[in-house]
């Protein structure tokens, strides 16, 4: 295994003999060493250290770094102080770079302007925008610079909108060149004609919008009277459908019911009729043939029923209360239209009532007058309804044959 020497730091280390003919790295500061072939192979040294380090495609074989080895024999104490210096100098010159201002930049570009180099004081003047916009005003004076030297060069576009940026920061920006001042009146008259359009704009959407809500608020109340109307319209259809099937059912109920001053009823070979209506006293007979008067005016009603029948007699009982009998199945029934009902009289026991008629045949061709007596009706009675089985003249037991007595049939004895 063939000792080299390093020419550059003169470290002794040896090379394995497959590296023979061929270059190599020192293990200490890394400089290429060539490896001599074997006859050129200088002699051995023992005390070189055997190092075999890392080939590499055109230059050898590196096996270790001689920077490291350097970091590994500083020792660790002088690790903890000079990191923080280290740290405590990166983070002061950021400090430094953050806090520092341009104004020695903008000091030079004033130089240049001064010295008729516009156009590379401008330059340095715009890459500073935040300065001349500056919301105190301190670069009004290098803004106006910059202005004028774009609008005298016609670049308008680039002056406007340094101009449009000093009007949205309202900064007093005045100009010298008559191309910047006619571009600060461009604009002026532009902010102006936007303003007033941006004013009519809003009051005609004001106006709009007022116009829209008057015309909904119409179309509301249009739809609120519209469906009160239909409400209206319907509840008078629903009235009047009330009111005609109310008049139905009473015209219906009404032709039940005959006029007694007009018609009489006539069931089978029995007719019926109502002949007078009385308020009066009435008079008997008692159980001694003793005549008597009532002290009270009742309502009497006369009640003819004839027998048209030419083979048949017919055997009728009183519709009035009759106290010798104790059924009540062929009582007459007396009411009013307002729905009240009016009690018969009954009488003494034995006492005969004068005009009635109990439990008579009657024979064929003859008529037979009743008289039913009630309680009186009310004053302002419109009309009375009677009713009358036809049970008590021999008829079917479930018909009923009913009058319609008008007030105005009612008489009254002085």
């Amino acid at each position: 295994m063939p000792r080299l020497t390093c020419p550059s730091c003169s470290t002794k280390f040896s090379a394995p003999d497959r590296l023979a003919g061929r270059a190599t790295r020192c293990p200490e500061c890394q400089d290429p060493v060539r490896v001599p072939a074997r006859a050129e192979a200088a002699p051995d040294d023992d005390d070189a250290p055997e190092v075999e380090l890392a080939e590499h495609e055109g230059g050898g074989r590196k096996t270790g770094g001689s920077v490291w080895s350097v970091i590994r024999r500083v020792p660790v104490f002088v690790w903890f102080i000079a990191a923080p210096v280290a740290l405590l100098f990166v983070c002061c010159g950021g400090l430094f770079l953050f806090m520092s201002t341009p104004s020695d930049e903008l000091k030079k570009a004033d130089k240049l302007f001064a010295a008729g180099k516009k156009g590379e004081a401008v330059a340095v003047y715009k890459q500073h925008p935040k300065y001349l916009l500056a919301s105190d005003g301190s670069g009004t004076d290098r803004l106006r610079r910059v202005v004028d030297f774009e609008a005298e060069a016609g670049r308008e576009a680039e002056a406007r909108r340094w101009i449009e940026q000093a009007t949205d920061r309202k900064l007093a920006l005045t100009c010298e060149s008559e191309q910047g001042k006619k571009l600060m009146a461009a604009v002026a008259r532009e902010r102006q004609d936007a303003l007033a359009k941006a004013a009519a704009d809003e009051k005609a959407r004001q106006e709009k919008a007022l116009a829209q809500k008057q015309k909904d608020e119409q179309e509301r109340i249009a739809r609120r009277d519209a469906e009160a109307a239909r409400k209206k319209e319907e509840a008078d259809r629903l009235a009047r459908q009330k009111e005609e099937a109310e008049k139905l059912a009473r015209k219906k109920e009404d032709d039940k019911w005959v006029l007694a001053n007009k018609n009489s009823v006539t069931h089978g070979d029995v007719v019926v009729g109502v002949k007078s209506v009385r308020v009066k006293n009435v008079t008997g007979t008692d159980l001694f043939g003793k005549a008597w008067r009532s002290n009270d005016p009742y309502l009497t009603l006369r009640v003819t029923v004839a027998n048209h029948s030419e083979t048949k007699k017919v055997a009728y009982r009183t519709w009035g209360l009759d106290q010798d009998r104790f059924s009540r199945e062929n009582e007459a029934i007396l009411k009013d239209t307002f729905g009240n009902r009016y009690n018969p009289i009954r009488f003494r026991a034995g006492d005969v009532l004068g005009g009635r008629s109990t439990n008579v045949s009657i024979h064929p061709g003859f008529v037979l007058t009743d008289l039913l007596v009630f309680e009186l009706p009310l004053k302002n009675v419109e009309a009375l309804l009677l009713e009358l089985p036809a049970a008590a003249f021999g008829g079917e037991k479930d018909t009923v044959i009913r009058f319609r007595v008008p007030a105005s049939m009612i008489k009254k004895d002085d």
